[in-house]
């Protein structure tokens, strides 16, 4: 039995590669590098899960597992522990949401230099850096700075950059 099913899996295991790998070749034609070489590796995956034997353990643990789901009687406490599984899943996703948006907020308020968010930036106080002082420069420099220099700092300071 096993081996007809490793029989049976090997054409569909060949689609799923070449499919995969299309992708791969699509995205990196798109110049989504790094997208295209994930997706190489999942075109890997299902060849490398039939070579290893993998894929027929798993074909037959679900075989398994409708025939368990089949032969339940349906009481009560079934139920409550298939209710709980799924709310553990569910749980397990939006927690993961959760943190991702977190983090995320977290980088927003690091970049705008941690206003309102106590925990940023609670480490220990130091002093703002003091700018460098600049010699003076004398009248004979002044006199002879250039009119494009005098143009730019202009509008650097129009900006506010100074």
């Amino acid at each position: 039995m096993t081996e007809m099913i490793k029989g049976a899996l090997l054409p569909i295991v060949i689609v799923l590669g070449v499919l995969l790998l299309a992708v791969a070749v699509l995205l990196w034609v798109r110049h989504r590098r790094g997208r295209a070489v994930q997706w190489f590796g999942l075109a890997l995956l299902p060849i490398g899960l039939y070579l290893t034997g993998v894929l027929t353990l798993l074909v037959d643990g679900a075989r398994e597992l409708i025939r368990w789901i089949q032969q339940q009687s349906g009481t009560t406490v079934v139920w409550v522990g298939v209710a709980l599984i799924v709310l553990f899943v569910l749980l397990w996703i939006i927690g993961g949401r959760v943190a991702i948006r977190h983090l995320s907020n977290r980088a927003v308020a690091r970049a705008e230099g941690g206003a309102g968010n106590p925990l940023i930036g609670s480490g220990p106080a130091t002093r703002p850096e003091q700018p460098a002082k600049q010699p003076r420069a004398s009248k004979q420099a002044a006199a002879k700075s250039d009119d494009g220099m005098d143009e730019i700092e202009a509008l650097l300071k129009k900006r506010g950059i100074e």
